[in-house]
């Protein structure tokens, strides 16, 4: 089982790659 300290970890971190993909897509 998932926790849910683990979920929201991933869920953070996936949102701070995709934040930092989406600023290098604009930046280019």
């Amino acid at each position: 089982m998932v926790s849910g300290a683990q979920l929201k970890m991933k869920c953070t971190t996936a949102l701070v790659h995709a934040k930092g993909y989406l600023e290098h897509s604009v930046i280019r």
